[in-house]
């Protein structure tokens, strides 16, 4: 069974809508106060949930609520951003 979905393309309103999410828990900005892995970190969890086809900005929200603490804990994500990745990697051809 193929994980791949129909994937939005990554236009300037897309990477606004992603820059908007991440600025409005604290992870992008002047007055974000996590530190760069952390925002790193958040950056990489917030695309890989757009990717997996999560495009709306209250859904993208409550994702990236989820995570907050552990991102800037420095803590491992939840693993289902982790398996959705494996699993594109596998459809583009990873053993």
């Amino acid at each position: 069974m193929s994980s791949t979905s129909k994937q939005e393309p990554l236009t300037s309103t897309n990477v606004a809508l992603l820059n908007d999410v991440l600025r409005s828990l604290g992870f992008r900005g002047v007055d974000a106060d996590a530190s760069a892995d952390a925002k790193r970190a958040a950056s990489i969890f917030i695309y890989s949930q757009f990717r997996n086809g999560n495009t709306a900005r209250n859904t993208l929200l409550l994702a990236l609520g989820r995570e907050r603490d552990n991102l800037r804990k420095g803590l491992p994500l939840n693993s289902a951003g982790r398996s959705g990745a494996v699993d594109r990697w596998r459809d583009e051809g990873g053993q």
